[in-house]
């Protein structure tokens, strides 16, 4: 079992492989994470995807960090199982692997790593067993669409942001605070 002593969270300007997702501004996306962290101890946000100009792939991503933070420090991309079988899609792959251990988080109905093909990237990902959520951006933005409630799917404030903002179609509906 390994402790992190720092998380850091980053807010991609365009999220290169969901061109027809509706997508929140860069400054929006920002302070959802910021909302997102505010208060979580070890958590910090970075904003070196936005202070890059042009299309940001995690492989700059994690280059940038590494300059940031020595190459001594250790970095985990850590992602829901179900995105590993996409990770052979990514721009800079081979440069992504050599710069940071990928770990895949368990998911309902997500193959494990040694479940994909030989030969796939994914296949290599660290597989982080533990309770599975079964929470999608998709679900999320129906949800926002509908005026359905995210409770327990997103931190309220970023909730509440996004209603007031009227960011993803988003209904306008009454956010309680958080406890």
């Amino acid at each position: 079992s390994r402790r992190w002593r720092r998380s850091a969270r980053t807010a991609a300007p365009r999220p290169w492989l969901r061109p027809r997702s509706p997508v929140a501004a860069p400054e929006d996306r920002l302070v959802m994470v910021r909302l997102a962290v505010r208060g979580e101890r070890g958590f910090e946000v970075s904003t070196v995807d936005l202070d890059r100009r042009g299309t940001t792939y995690t492989a700059d991503t994690m280059s940038d960090l590494r300059t940031a933070y020595g190459p001594q420090a250790e970095f985990y991309l850590v992602l829901g199982a179900d995105s590993l079988r996409h990770l052979h899609r990514w721009e800079r792959m081979e440069r992504l692997i050599g710069q940071c251990v990928i770990a895949g988080v368990g998911r309902p109905g997500a193959p494990k790593p040694s479940e994909l093909p030989e030969g796939h990237p994914g296949r290599e990902a660290t597989f982080v067993e533990g309770p599975m959520t079964d929470i999608s951006a998709t679900e999320i933005r129906r949800r926002l669409a509908a005026g359905e409630s995210c409770a327990g799917m997103v931190p309220s404030a970023v909730e509440r942001y996004i209603r007031e903002k009227g960011l993803y179609g988003a209904r306008h509906e009454r956010v309680p605070a958080e406890r």
